[in-house]
């Protein structure tokens, strides 16, 4: 469900990004956190962890569609290849770092959610930081 959701979304969130990437960033860590809380309360309801995991594919999407997007947005044209190819690194090295790390929580699910929603809230505020640096960034990197 999270995968089908996530090839649907993938479409919508590139139109929307492209008209306003500042919402569809809060949207896509918005949908990451209700996906995550409906996919751990929504243990007793099958139709709910469906809908949690459908929810959760819009924000799964956002790490492919907005990273190559924020990064133009954020630093403009010029050498947007060398900045987009060090922060694709990056989310590709913690990607990597990620699976044994999740791999600890695998039976512990309240910490493992607890984790999940603390690095969401990590991700929005540093995303709500660049935003508001934007300005500066452009001038710096922008010609």
């Amino acid at each position: 469900v999270m995968m089908a959701s996530q090839a649907v979304c993938k479409l919508a969130l590139g139109v929307c990004a492209d008209k306003n990437s500042k919402v569809s960033f809060l949207a896509a860590c918005a949908t990451g956190i209700i996906g995550v809380l409906l996919v751990w309360f929504g243990t007793g309801s099958t139709m709910v962890l469906y809908a949690g995991a459908a929810v959760y594919g819009f924000f799964f999407a956002s790490c492919v569609v907005l990273v190559p997007i924020l990064v133009r947005q954020l630093f403009g044209q010029r050498e947007y290849p060398e900045i987009y190819s060090r922060v694709s690194m990056f989310v590709n090295i913690v990607g990597a770092i990620g699976a044994p790390f999740w791999a600890l929580f695998g039976k512990n699910y309240p910490m493992l959610f607890t984790v999940a929603i603390v690095l969401l809230v990590v991700v929005l505020l540093l995303g709500i930081f660049c935003f508001g640096k934007m300005k500066g960034l452009q001038e710096q990197w922008t010609e």
